[in-house]
Order: structure tokens, then sequence, then C-alpha cells
């Protein structure tokens, strides 16, 4: 969830510049291990709606962790987003969600699993910028570079594809221009910067705007549940199971939050029978831990 982003100027008061780690490389982040000392938070991780046999403790991808509901199968896909998704790696069974500046998240009811993603030392990578982010991560990695651009609330579009011929963004006001800027480039380092500056003037009430509405009976992994405005939210479909003999489709969700936290599989809080696993309602709304979607707020890039 987040406060919407009305104005550049706004928007920096809130955000913050920050190193920021891609999924090509491991996680750099080294948080505190009391939590596993720590009785409160491991009762918190292990309380409640999470059906242990859809869980493989062992399962260190998305997709060897998370088992389908009975009678369910993977929906199977050529896109390699999908095949992404699918393999992104996650942190050990049982670990908390930390904060940005290494604190733990309040809320450690919410999840079943972490991704192992890293998110900086600042509050930036909140709820719409987890989403960007594990789309540029996948664009980059495939060399699209084209492809990787964001909204930001004013309207403008930060192109990657420029950034990578030495053009920044100059901001005045709630006006952007591309001008030459050493922060700009071809390397890695370049790309967080790219990434920085997004997340910095890019949110839901953005995202929401840019991405294009989808109808719910064509959901499909990769998928962005998104509500833009003041609070927003965003979170990403990152699997769907289909069970044949019923018709029922059935989806992971991931999220980041407020303050910027790990991103974290959701728990269904609805139907512990199926949790972490949500079904997908033909209409109305969408219940996840903290924050409730609608059926039409299913968009796609």
């Amino acid at each position: 969830m987040e406060y919407g982003r009305l104005f550049l100027q706004a928007s920096m008061q809130c955000k913050h510049f920050f190193w920021l780690g891609t999924s090509i490389a491991t996680s750099c982040f080294n948080f505190p291990s009391e939590a596993n000392q720590n009785p409160e938070i491991q009762q918190a991780i292990s309380n409640s709606t999470v059906q242990q046999n859809l869980i493989n403790p062992g399962g260190q991808q998305m997709q060897d962790r998370f088992q389908c509901p009975p009678n369910a199968q993977r929906l199977q896909s050529d896109d390699p987003y999908v095949r992404y998704l699918r393999q992104l790696k996650l942190l050990p069974n049982g670990s908390p969600v930390h904060l940005f500046n290494g604190a733990f998240k309040n809320r450690q009811d919410v999840h079943a699993a972490v991704l192992d993603l890293d998110i900086g030392a600042r509050d930036l990578q909140q709820c719409a910028d987890a989403v960007m982010r594990l789309r540029a991560d996948f664009l980059y990695q495939q060399k699209k570079y084209e492809q990787i651009q964001f909204q930001f609330t004013n309207g403008f579009i930060a192109k990657y594809e420029f950034w990578r011929k030495g053009q920044g963004i100059q901001v005045k006001g709630n006006q952007c221009t591309w001008i030459p800027s050493t922060r700009a480039g071809i390397s890695q380092q370049h790309y967080k910067n790219y990434l920085e500056t997004v997340f910095s003037y890019a949110g839901s009430l953005s995202l929401s705007h840019q991405l294009k509405s989808v109808s719910i009976d064509q959901i499909l992994p990769g998928d962005v549940l998104v509500i833009g405005g003041s609070p927003g939210h965003a979170v990403t479909v990152m699997d769907i199971a289909i069970q044949e003999n019923t018709g029922k489709n059935f989806m992971l969700l991931a999220q980041s939050y407020m303050p910027a936290q790990l991103i974290h599989v959701l728990k269904n809080w609805e139907d512990e029978r199926v949790s972490p696993w949500f079904e997908v309602p033909e209409s109305g709304r969408i219940e996840t831990p903290e924050y409730t979607f609608q059926t039409d707020n299913l968009k796609r890039f």
C-alpha cells in the first residue's frame, strides 16, 4: 500500500535513492538472525492459514515451494516471464519479512514465503515499486532493454533505452527533461540508477494508468492487481493453477508494502484449505491480508 504521489516534488520528499541489486545477483542483505530465536516472530509466521500439504519446506524456488491445490495443475505456459516468476528463489521456509532498515515488519502473519531479492537500505521499494522491480529485472535479464519503460505520476515515460544512451532525467517542478548524465549508461550500476529514479517518481497511480485492463477470466501469471490512489496498492500474480474437474482457477500473490520491505508471498486468510493460493472469483472482492481488491482491478503489462 502507498499514498499517491500526485506531484513529483511530493514524491521526492517521501522517497529516497538507494542502491538496488537485481535478481540476477544473489541477495546482499544479512538480516538479524535473532528471528530464529524469537518465539513471538516464529509463532506469527507459522500461525494460521497455510495448508501445510501445499508447502514443500525445502523448495528453493516458487514452483518448488508451493504445491498446487487438490486436483489442480499449474497453467501450462511458454511465456518466459511466467517461467521467470516460477523460478524466483525464496529465502528458507519460515523466514521473517524485514523492512528496508533491517527491522522486522510489524505483521509477520501475512506471508507464506519471502523472495530472495534485496530491497536496498532506504524506504523506496514499496508496493508498486515491487511490481515494477519484478518486471524490469526480467526484461533486463532477457536483454529486452527497449521494453523497460515506466510512467511517472506526471505522465512522463522513463525509457531505459534512452538511459542506456547516457540520457538522464532532469526534474524541475513537475516537468521532466532528458539530459546527458553520468548516472546514465549501459552498466549494471547505471541500470540500478535508472530504477532508483523510477521508484522515486512512479507509484500505484501511474502504474494503474500505464497497464491495460484484463478480464478476470483471462488472468495469467505476471498480471497485476492494482488500485492507484491515496492509499493505493498493487500485488503481482505470481502463478496460476487450474482445477480441471471444477474449472476453478487459483492464484499466488506477492507484494511489498509500506514501509519498503522484502517482497513476500501472501497467505489466504479467507480460505485456509487452499492457502496460500487464492481462488480466482468470477466477480467481486479479492481479500488479501492487508488490502481488498475488486476483480476489475486486474491489469497487465
